[in-house]
Parts: structure tokens; C-alpha cells; sequence
């Protein structure tokens, strides 16, 4: 799924950087992430109904 590429790519970046950087992604992705998810369950949510 493109959710479980995101979240490869951002723990790739997190790992191969170093402080401030890695921190910034890891702010940024989280929320993303989070509403990303919202809207796939929603949509399955709609397809079912």
C-alpha cells in the first residue's frame, strides 16, 4: 500500500540523518500520517456502506 511506502521512506530518512533534520521529519510525518490513515479507513468505511 502507498501507506506502508510513506512510512518506509520516512523511517529510512529518519535513520539515515541526524538530529534537528531527523526530528523535523518525524514532526511532520506523524500528523500526516495520522490523517492519511483517517482517510483510507473512511473511504473503506464509504465502500462498504
Amino acid at each position: 500500500m502507498m501507506q506502508d511506502l510513506v512510512v518506509g521512506s520516512v523511517l529510512c530518512a529518519a535513520r539515515g540523518d541526524h538530529g534537528a533534520l531527523r526530528r523535523r521529519i518525524l514532526s511532520w510525518s506523524g500528523p500526516c500520517l495520522l490523517i492519511a490513515r483517517c482517510a483510507v479507513e473512511l473511504g473503506a468505511a464509504r465502500a462498504r456502506a
